[in-house]
């Protein structure tokens, strides 16, 4: 994506850090393919915004430059009541679809109070064609005589041909995305003659907005930072180590070792894109026949040769504890962006069939009505959540309460997401408590020193 705003270092400036002053840089920069300027905010500009978002995102995505004239001068318009973000937001969400990815910002005269610039950032589209209003738009920007508008129709066969490839393409790396690419062990059984993969949670969230610029030492040395101070304040994280990878710095919780430990792994991409992987704690020996042992006072089980379980607490509490530093990490790190620009997938490896064991009288009573809970399905996965789209029906996206609610779902309880009521039991059943309770799980872990 083109930037036409620099620092003095000739650095592209991002959306928020343009100021005022910035502006002035637009004088230099011709109108067309990668920026369009529109000087008034009238019932005219209002109409065309959404073919000119349109076309951005179906092109390389662009700059909207609102208060500004065709030779690039800044004439300024007044500051509305109401947000301007909620005005481009009324103008697009039903005209446009799918919708595109774009921030406002409106930058404020210093010596003229109430008057400005709104600045659209629109981002290259991942799900393209974009459409307007029954119409694909893409951008012109190689006319010799300047139009009034930079948008045009898509009437070329070819060019719609290659916005489907482009979406093909984009689908095909997000399914590349939602794999684990961190190694762990098997697990050896006590028997001493087999072994298996360890069941595994993980969570994917794939960044759609893919930064096409080299990120150097000094930003690599802050994104080190940022975990650090994150970690610092986490219980069960003091301690872990950090890898760099070309890609990525993977965050493994507890000392390394490829042959014994099965440690929780948080993997932070230079593009914003984060994975965490988390082992599932298999009951083991006397674990597992104690915890047979007392379902077997609930329920009728007659093929206990085929039971695995794990420990609800531990696997769970891990899980909650990922889930909150993923959630941190999101909200504070250098290489993240906006919830709104994220898809998030699930997934459970090797969990086919595994009971899920709690020791607490709210998960026996449980046991007791309805049957010992278990993954009851093959191969559990579900990927391409966006998280655009929880936020608009809930107002947030909770990456704990979202992590839960899958766990919650793939083992035939309820949704907690709708009813807080629900959630709370939930909770009850696996840690016989209403609150996150995840502390146990959290302070045991997985770790091997």
């Amino acid at each position: 994506m083109i930037y036409p705003i620099k620092d003095k270092e000739g650095k592209p400036k991002t959306l928020y850090d343009i100021e005022y002053a910035d502006l002035k840089q637009l004088l230099s920069f011709d109108e067309g393919y990668y920026v369009e300027y529109k000087e008034a905010f009238d019932e005219n500009v209002k109409r065309k915004i959404p073919k000119i978002l349109c076309s951005f995102a179906n092109s390389s995505g662009g700059w909207l430059f609102i208060g500004v004239k065709d030779d690039g001068s800044v004439s300024g318009i007044a500051e509305e009541r109401n947000d301007f973000s909620q005005t481009i937001e009324q103008l697009v969400s039903c005209r446009v679809s799918p919708t595109p990815i774009y921030d406002c910002s409106f930058v404020r005269d210093p010596n003229k109070d109430g008057d400005g610039v709104l600045i659209v950032c629109v981002r290259e589209g991942y799900e393209p064609p974009y459409i307007s209003e029954g119409t694909v738009y893409i951008r012109s920007g190689s006319s010799s005589k300047p139009p009034e508008d930079w948008f045009e129709r898509a009437r070329d066969s070819s060019v719609l041909h290659a916005l489907e490839e482009k979406r093909r393409v984009a689908e095909g790396k997000r399914l590349e995305f939602y794999r684990r690419s961190i190694y762990y062990p098997h697990y050896a059984h006590p028997d001493g003659r087999s072994e298996t993969s360890f069941p595994m949670f993980n969570v994917y969230l794939h960044r759609l907005i893919q930064e096409k610029r080299w990120i150097g030492g000094g930003e690599i040395d802050e994104a080190r930072e940022a975990i650090e101070g994150i970690l610092s304040t986490e219980k069960g994280w003091e301690k872990h180590v950090l890898q760099e990878t070309p890609r990525s710095i993977i965050v493994r919780q507890g000392k390394m070792n490829s042959m014994d430990n099965a440690n929780n792994v948080i993997e932070i991409y230079r593009n914003g894109s984060v994975k965490a992987h988390v082992p599932l704690y298999l009951l083991q020996n006397s674990e597992k026949d104690n915890a047979l042992g007392k379902l077997r006072l609930l329920v009728e089980i007659n093929n206990d040769h085929l039971f695995s379980a794990i420990d609800a607490v531990i696997s769970f509490g891990n899980a909650l504890s990922c889930a909150g530093i993923v959630e941190k990490i999101l909200s504070t790190h250098p290489f993240c962006g906006k919830r709104e620009e994220y898809l998030v997938g699930y997934e459970l490896e090797n969990c086919e069939g595994i009971s899920i064991y709690s020791d607490n009288p709210c998960y026996a009573e449980y046991v007791r009505d309805k049957g010992i809970p278990f993954f009851a399905g093959s191969g559990l996965k579900l990927f391409d959540e966006r998280l655009r789209d929880y936020i608009e029906l809930h107002g947030e996206a909770d990456i704990v309460g979202l992590v839960l609610g899958f766990l919650f779902e793939a083992m035939g309880l309820p949704d907690l997401t709708v009813v807080h009521e629900v959630r709370r039991a939930n909770m009850k059943i696996i840690f016989g408590v209403d609150g996150e309770g995840g502390s146990e799980g959290q302070r045991k872990g997985l770790i091997t020193d």
